[in-house]
């Protein structure tokens, strides 16, 4: 790929057009030469965040102008959404396992941030001694984590002996961490239930693939092409995040007139891999 198409592409990518198309092809006798420091391929898509202060006494709509926050009055949800990416349309090829099968093969394409959850209440975080005798608002935030997804995805064996077998994988567990990242955390300011003020936030981190020390070849529409030698690819759903600020909802005279329900909630976004070929070497 040229200079003007690699930043075409990146101004792409940044601008949160987040399904860019490559084509890749395994190393030839025609490939243009690699330069001395070839340049890792990063496909990420766009973080998010999102805050909403809930509730129409003086101390929300303070905090509101003081944090430059959307102010709403009642049932508010702050919702985020990290921004999907895939890689199409590619051939991947990994370096020679030395032994080992397809599981060695697959423990190279490593992905992260596998659809965890995560979930809290205010009310779990009031305090038991504070005056009043319940929890007036009721608020909540989740978060989860973006899942490193396949469509179409065929691993090809290329064996020492020199034949080759090919199948459709549907999921890499073999290469998939145990932990994901999420988090949702509640936390009540004020517990007393005529002054009541409670925030809640959300996370969740983006599913990913990360494909290490591996030869691509990207083709351009007028026929040139370049090489990258020994890389690093990786394709990474964006961040997310969500924060809501519960406070009461009064009438004109102070007086608490409904029960407040407040949500934040956080998406990372999801990585995949689609109509893509992984070449693996015995």
């Amino acid at each position: 790929m040229g200079a003007s198409a690699l930043a075409r592409l990146r101004a792409v990518l940044a601008a949160a057009v987040l399904v860019p198309l490559l084509s890749v092809a395994v190393v030839g006798a025609t490939a243009v030469p690699s330069s001395a420091a070839d340049a890792d391929i990063n496909i990420v898509g766009g973080a998010a965040t999102s805050a909403v202060v809930c509730g129409n006494i003086a101390e929300a709509q303070t905090l509101a102008v003081q944090r430059h926050i959307t102010l709403q009055r009642s049932r508010c949800t702050a919702n985020a959404a990290g921004g999907d990416v895939a890689l199409r349309d590619a051939e991947i090829f990994l370096p020679r396992a030395g032994g080992g099968g397809d599981d060695a093969a697959l423990a190279r394409v490593v992905g992260n941030g596998s659809a965890t959850t995560a979930a809290d209440t205010c009310a779990q975080h009031r305090l038991v001694a504070s005056p009043g005798n319940g929890q007036i608002n009721e608020c909540s935030a989740t978060g989860r984590g973006g899942q490193p997804l396949l469509d179409h995805v065929t691993l090809v064996s290329h064996r020492s002996d020199g034949t080759t077998s090919s199948r459709v994988i549907g999921s890499l567990a073999v290469a998939l961490p145990q932990t994901g990242g999420a988090g949702a955390l509640c936390d009540n300011v004020n517990s007393n239930p005529a002054k009541q003020q409670d925030d809640c936030d959300g996370n969740g981190a983006g599913g990913g693939w990360n494909l290490q020390d591996v030869d691509v070849v990207t083709h351009s529409a007028d026929g040139t092409s370049s090489t990258r030698r020994g890389i690093n690819v990786t394709v990474r759903g964006g961040g997310a995040k969500a924060s809501i600020y519960c406070f009461n909802v009064v009438d004109g005279q102070t007086r608490v007139v409904q029960v407040n329900v407040c949500k934040a909630a956080a998406q990372g976004g999801d990585a995949t891999l689609s109509n893509v070929t992984i070449h693996s070497y015995a």
